[in-house]
């Protein structure tokens, strides 16, 4: 059975002990894109964590991997208005100017 690459042979030649055998294993154990979302994630926590402590005048800001894990089956949090979204847009240029993060000339407005 190892390396078979037909889906319906390898369905049609395991047993079923073995299938529910290896959907225990993945509860516990998952592999994949759920790994895959938790590297990543740690990664752009570290690089966040870097970066806004670096636009904060060294105060320390820390991100944690969580903040950037998709929230699989849970509600989202409503979307900004486009008055909140640009309130935001200007707080944090305003921040990044007033650090030397960008000029006046490339903070003419969000993407």
């Amino acid at each position: 059975m190892l390396g078979v690459w037909d889906v319906d042979q390898l369905a049609d030649e395991m047993p079923a002990s073995t299938f529910y055998e290896w959907m225990a294993y993945y509860a516990v154990e998952p592999w994949g894109e759920v790994r895959g979302d938790i590297s990543n994630a740690k990664g752009f926590a570290t690089l966040c964590s870097i970066t806004a402590t670096a636009a904060s005048a060294h105060k320390r800001i820390t991100y944690k991997a969580s903040d950037f894990m998709p929230k699989f089956g849970q509600p989202t949090k409503r979307p900004d208005t486009a008055a909140e979204g640009q309130a935001r847009w200007l707080r944090n240029k305003e921040a990044l100017m007033m650090h030397g993060r960008i000029g006046v000339a490339a903070a003419g407005g969000p993407c």
